[in-house]
């Protein structure tokens, strides 16, 4: 695994998103309960970025069109699925493979 710094814990408020490139990708950042969760920012329905969505239970939900996505997973009841990647936190900083 090769994990790169995405950003610093207090950029991301609690239940909120944040968008961040790493290797050419667009990663949605997320802080739920304290912990940090990465996932893809695309919307694999329609394209809608995901680091704008809402965060409803342990899902975020596309501002578009309300799919919704597990952030722990990235599984959806739409039958649609969204790539999660590993999330460290090292100090203030969090790092992602991805």
């Amino acid at each position: 695994m090769t994990y790169t710094q995405a950003a610093k814990v207090n950029e991301i408020s609690e239940n909120t998103g944040k968008k961040v490139e790493i290797n050419g990708k667009a990663i949605a950042l997320f802080k739920k309960d304290g912990k940090v969760y990465a996932i893809n920012n695309e919307c694999p329905h329609a394209g809608g970025p995901l680091s704008e969505g809402t965060i409803e239970g342990d899902c975020i939900v596309c501002p578009w069109h309300g799919f919704s996505y597990d952030l722990k997973t990235g599984k959806s009841q739409q039958q649609c699925e969204v790539q999660t990647y590993p999330v460290k936190i090292d100090g203030d900083k969090i790092l992602v493979d991805a």
